[in-house]
């Protein structure tokens, strides 16, 4: 059994769970999509706390900032695009 450290921010503070045998794969497994995406090996993001993309990463509401792999840059810019135009629309229905 590995056991793995996993942050999870919530809000303004941090959940820090020391132990988990969840991975990353797991964890992300669980989380609804689009909303929540992975942006590098060790980030998932919550696009409704993203302030804006700095290129290679999102910087977020908190200050925060949570890398985009390179490799799939293209991908994630995309998915983030299309889920700020779906949440405004949304906001506008």
């Amino acid at each position: 059994m590995i056991v793995q450290r996993c942050v999870i921010h919530i809000g303004n503070g941090k959940l820090v769970t020391a132990s988990t045998t969840l991975n990353i794969n797991d964890l992300e497994a669980m989380l609804p999509k689009p909303r929540f995406c992975r942006s590098h090996r060790s980030f998932i993001v919550n696009l409704d706390k993203v302030k804006r993309i700095n290129g290679k990463d999102f910087e977020m509401k908190d200050g925060d900032i949570a890398y985009i792999t390179q490799r799939d840059r293209r991908r994630i810019m995309s998915l983030y695009d299309e889920w700020l135009f779906d949440s405004i629309q949304g906001d506008n229905i």
